[in-house]
C-alpha cells in the first residue's frame, strides 16, 4: 500500500478535487447559459421596440388620416348646409319673381 492509500484510504482527497471540478463546470454552464439568456433577452427587447416603434409610427399616420377625414366630413357638411341654403334661397328669389310678374300685369 503506498502512502498516500494509507492516508487517504477513501480516496476524500480526490473525491475533494473532482467535486471541485464538477462545480466549476457546473458554474461555468450556468454563466454560459446566463450570458446566452441575457442575449436572447437583448434581442427580443430589441425587436419588440422596434416592432412598438412601428405600431406608434401606424397609429400616427391613423390618426392623421382620421383627422383629414373629419375634416372633409365637415367640409361636405358645410357643401350640404350651402345646398340647403341656395335651394332656400331659389325659392325666394322664384317667389320675388312671381311677385313682380303679378305686379307688372
Amino acid at each position: 500500500m503506498s502512502d498516500n492509500e494509507r492516508d487517504d484510504p477513501f480516496q476524500v482527497k480526490q473525491l475533494a478535487v473532482q467535486f471541485d471540478y464538477v462545480l466549476y463546470k457546473i458554474k461555468d454552464k450556468v454563466e454560459q447559459m446566463a450570458e446566452t439568456t441575457q442575449a436572447s433577452i437583448l434581442k427580443d427587447k430589441e425587436q419588440q421596440d422596434l416592432e412598438i416603434s412601428r405600431v406608434k409610427q401606424s397609429i400616427s399616420r391613423d390618426e392623421l388620416l382620421l383627422k383629414q377625414c373629419d375634416e372633409l366630413e365637415s367640409e361636405f357638411e358645410k357643401l350640404d348646409q350651402l345646398s340647403v341654403i341656395t335651394g332656400e334661397f331659389r325659392h325666394r328669389i322664384k317667389e320675388v319673381e312671381k311677385k313682380l310678374r303679378s305686379k307688372k300685369r
